[in-house]
């Protein structure tokens, strides 16, 4: 069951501040998982993945909680960009949901066997499956 990107802006109520620009949007979901929707046409370099980490780090006030991130269509990442994202450790577990995009979903199973973030990730394309199985670890 894949949503479409229009119903899940806010899948869940918000307990902290929302963070919202043209490339991304942060929150802290009322079941205490942060959750980060990656927009559409966006490349995201250095300077960018920083912002989302500061944006991550504010909603959690210090705390450590499980993410899903969910990613539009058209997005990129430098390099480095991915470096530093598979290796902060800002959250216990990272659920990544492509919706309606399983060539995306491939390339990111494999390079998340060759690149091992530090914390368990897992590749959905359902946000529901993505916040059972990070349930399922606490």
């Amino acid at each position: 069951m894949s949503a479409h990107v229009n119903e899940i802006k806010h899948p869940d109520i918000p307990v902290s501040e929302v963070i919202d620009n043209n490339k991304f949007t942060i929150y802290l979901r009322n079941d205490l998982i942060v959750y980060v929707l990656i927009k559409q046409n966006n490349f995201f370099d250095v300077p960018d993945v920083t912002e989302v980490l500061d944006g991550i780090k504010k909603v959690s006030k210090g705390n450590i909680f499980p993410l899903i991130a969910v990613y539009e269509t058209n997005i990129g990442f430098s390099k480095k960009a991915k470096d530093i994202v598979a290796n902060h450790h800002l959250t216990t577990a990272d659920a990544l949901v492509t919706l309606d995009n399983w060539p995306i979903r491939v390339l990111a199973n494999f390079y998340l066997k060759v690149n091992k973030p530090v914390r368990p990730t897992r590749i959905f394309g359902d946000i529901l499956s993505a916040v059972e199985w990070l349930k399922s670890l606490s």
